[in-house]
């Protein structure tokens, strides 16, 4: 029963002993990407030697569990073991020593006592050890005190002989060959299990030198250790603090050397004790490229002085795989180029990379395996150079980031595009004029004057109603009197309204005429129905400078400045004297300002919307070039557009409107080849249209030729064309998102602003613009990536249902797409996209 306690002891202790190995033994995938490591470990061998005080614990010891220093003995160790971590390591001992104790009582007045008269023991154990310090506040190879428990099990080989405190009478000798007393294998030595337990005290030398103390208590499967078995029958039984397996310990003084080594394998091996982190993650597509930063800390005494790494990371998908560029580490005793790490202290590193992106990218992993190899001098830098010339150790492969998310990629081709104004006028006012021309002071019609014996004037006055008597609606007359200004101010206002009165006078009897006359039909019915709109002028001062101006008076500057300098009367009578040395003026000049402008107004017969529409298909010959252009706006029927911009490229095939229209509906119809071929056409009748050049960008657009459609999009703003919304869409693919956002903000409710939101990061705003633009499943699909990045699975799981029953496809897109990389452990997500 004694040995069943001991063992089922020790099977507990051992137990605790491994669940810190188990507990930090998980993998690598379980712990987070960025876990900081405070510094760097390199698994190791050590030997160590000891020696020290032994003392026995069993039933020749006069304080029984407590040491008796009168019997302190001597031991020594040697020993070999392997630090597995930074806290937990293997070891193996062997040595020995001599034990000593004595035990003398009094029972019922009856002296009992013994002693050991000569002991001396072969040990070996294996222990394991657990460093408390390191496990409790991290390793830090520079700690200079640590503590470690440790258990283990072993054997004892020894021989002993107890005798008579008093007279020195052999009581019982074992190991003599007298007896089979646990007769073990070392020939008449006896032997035992043993079960150490102990703590070793640690003090850090250097890299490779340790001293310690050692205490270890050794519990034996045997009560025979000193020679002396206390069964209870013999007269010199004690009941009292008898012991009834004997135990032993010492506490030794040790040293420890470990053997480090300056292999550069140890930094393979460590290499996940290297923080990385690649930023972002899941990787991003941004201008149809893919920005790769990795930030990375070497820790302290990790990399080695002679070292050299090659970090090559690889964006590794399905088919196929692309390098970044390498990045070269080197220790402080390598030459060339290449970061330089310090040993004792490490480092860390900001790794940048652009490469373009491909949608084979999109289900990919960014991984690293550096290559590392001892050099004096760097000479490889390519991990082929490296693999074919040195001697290296590849580090096991680390996985940094998920890639490559690609949701800018989802524009909607809809580029706004424009027509070219078809110019038609639905209401039409067509104005007839003439003049009526005075003699000086006077207001009477006087048709002999010589300017209204003119033929043209006469001409003009005949024509000033002739869109009358076609029957045109007349819209109004304006009549408008003026004075020539010699005269007295407030007599030329009076004159010229006069003047006015006549001319409405003359038109009314012209308007009599025609209704009065069978054979013309006007549109009025009475005369007096007619709106005239008459107005007084004054003096004709700007007619007068503008005439002066454009004679050929050889004084004419000098008239000029004395009438610009004169205030208005002064002005009135230097006329009248210049007038006597100039008679050009009296004749040339101021007769045509005496007058009465008449101005007839007519509105200009249209068809109906209905006539220009049904014409344009049926016979576009009778409707001239704007009725054509406009009748194309009339339907919203592409094909039919077409039709009538193709009946006008046909009837007027040097409109560049007609071909810019007609290539707009092609865009709309999908027909890029044929677009692009009216377009070509288009710029070769103008290069002053921002609508050619506008359309042009959207078919680069939907080729996805963003460089093209940006240089035509700059084009059509410089020639005042408003393209803002397009030059967004442009700064989309670039990955300028907040200027996209801004040249876009003037829209609501539209897909594209919703996904350049989406991309700056304004999920709110995002969300608010998708949820009122038109329903689709690329918008509700864009909904559930908002929801991934908000982390609202409940969102994410509602609008992806919904896209999907719009669109079956976007379930496959879903189940790779990299935004909802987080969700793809989850049954709710796999059930919504297997």
């Amino acid at each position: 029963m004694k040995k069943k306690h001991l063992l089922l002891g020790f099977s507990m202790i051992m137990m605790l002993a491994f669940v810190p190995l188990n507990f930090y033994g998980q993998s690598d995938d379980a712990q987070p990407k960025t876990e900081k490591k405070t510094s760097s470990f390199d698994r190791h061998w050590f030997i160590l030697g000891e020696a020290g005080l032994s003392m026995f614990h069993g039933d020749l010891n006069q304080f029984g569990f407590a040491p008796d220093p009168k019997h302190f003995k001597l031991n020594g160790n040697v020993g070999i073991g392997y630090q597995i971590t930074p806290f937990f390591g293997a070891y193996g001992k062997i040595g020995g020593g001599k034990l000593g104790g004595e035990k003398e009582a009094i029972q019922n007045g009856m002296l009992r006592n013994a002693e050991i008269d000569e002991n001396s023991f072969l040990d070996g154990n294996i222990n394991l050890s657990l460093n408390l310090v390191n496990l409790i506040f991290g390793y830090n190879p520079d700690r200079m005190f640590t503590f470690a428990p440790h258990i283990g099990f072993g054997q004892i080989n020894w021989k002993a002989r107890s005798v008579d405190l008093l007279d020195g009478t052999l009581l019982h000798e074992i190991g003599y060959g007298t007896n089979d007393t646990e007769k073990g294998w070392m020939g008449d030595r006896a032997s035992a299990w043993t079960f150490p337990f102990g703590a070793d005290f640690n003090f850090r030398m250097s890299e490779k030198v340790d001293i310690y103390a050692d205490y270890t208590f050794n519990f034996a499967d045997s009560d025979n250790i000193d020679a002396f078995e206390d069964n209870g029958t013999t007269p010199r039984y004690w009941p009292e603090g008898t012991v009834r397996n004997d135990m032993y310990s010492h506490f030794n003084i040790g040293l420890r050397y470990k053997f480090i080594s300056n292999s550069v394998k140890s930094m393979a091996d460590n290499f996940g004790n290297v923080t990385l982190q690649a930023i972002p993650d899941p990787l991003e597509e941004k201008g149809d490229s893919v920005l790769v930063t990795i930030k990375g800390t070497f820790p302290p005494k990790y990399f080695k002085k002679n070292a050299v790494m090659n970090f090559t990371p690889v964006l590794t998908y399905d088919g196929g795989s692309v390098a970044l560029k390498p990045m070269t580490f080197k220790g402080e005793a390598v030459t060339g180029d290449g970061t330089l790490i310090n040993y004792a202290k490490g480092g860390s590193f900001t790794y940048t990379d652009k490469i373009p992106y491909h949608p084979n990218m999109n289900a990919s992993e960014l991984v690293v395996a550096p290559l590392i190899y001892p050099a004096k001098t760097i000479t490889n830098t390519t991990r082929e150079s490296i693999i074919e010339n040195e001697s290296y150790f590849q580090a096991d492969q680390r996985k940094l980031a998920d890639g490559v998310v690609y949701t800018s990629k989802r524009i909607d081709d809809n580029l706004k595009t424009s027509v070219a104004a078809h110019g038609y006028e639905k209401v039409t006012v067509a104005s007839q004029n003439a003049t009526i021309f005075y003699q000086v002071n006077l207001h009477n019609l006087n048709m002999n004057l010589p300017l209204n014996k003119k033929q043209e004037n006469i001409d003009m006055l005949k024509a000033v109603t002739q869109n009358i008597a076609k029957g045109w609606e007349l819209k109004d007359i304006n009549i408008a009197g003026w004075a020539s200004p010699e005269g007295e101010e407030t007599f030329n206002d009076g004159l010229s309204d006069r003047r006015a009165g006549t001319a409405i006078k003359y038109i009314e009897t012209e308007l009599g005429k025609m209704l009065k006359d069978k054979k013309t039909t006007v549109s009025y019915t009475n005369v007096a129905d007619v709106k005239f709109e008459r107005s007084a002028n004054g003096p004709d001062w700007n007619g007068f400078i503008n005439a002066v101006e454009a004679s050929n008076i050889k004084d004419k500057n000098a008239i000029l400045n004395v009438v610009r300098s004169s205030n208005v009367t002064q002005r009135e009578q230097e006329i009248r004297n210049m007038i006597l040395i100039y008679p050009e003026l009296e004749n040339d000049i101021l007769p045509p300002l005496r007058r009465a402008m008449i101005t007839v107004n007519n509105f200009e017969p249209k068809k109906t919307d209905e006539e220009i529409a049904a014409l344009s298909t049926s016979d576009p010959s009778k409707l001239q070039l704007n009725e054509l252009l406009y009748a194309a706006t009339l339907t919203e029927d592409l094909r039919t557009k077409k039709m009538i911009y193709a009946s006008a490229m046909e009837l007027h095939p040097t409109c560049f409107r007609a071909v810019a229209n007609a290539a707009e509906v092609e865009i709309q119809l999908g027909n890029m080849a044929e677009a692009k071929r009216l377009l070509d056409k288009g710029v070769t009748m103008t290069d002053k249209s921002p609508i050619v050049y506008n359309s042009i960008a959207a078919v680069a657009v939907t080729e996805r030729d963003f460089v093209k459609a940006e240089q035509n999009l700059i084009k059509a703003k410089q020639l005042g064309g408003d393209v803002d919304y397009n030059m967004g869409i442009v700064n989309i693919y670039k990955g300028d998102y907040p200027k996209a956002v801004s040249l876009m903000r003037s829209e609501k409710c539209d897909y594209n602003l919703g996904l350049a939101q989406l991309l700056n990061k304004e999920y709110d705003a995002a969300k608010a613009t998708l949820e009122c633009a038109p329903a689709s499943a690329k918008a509700d699909y864009l909904m559930a990536v908002i929801g991934a990045r908000t982390n609202n699975n409940a969102d994410v799981y509602s609008n992806l249902m919904k896209a999907i029953q719009k669109d079956e496809n976007y379930k496959n897109t879903a189940k790779w797409d990299r935004e909802f990389v987080k969700l793809f452990g989850e049954p709710d997500f796999q059930s919504i996209v297997k």
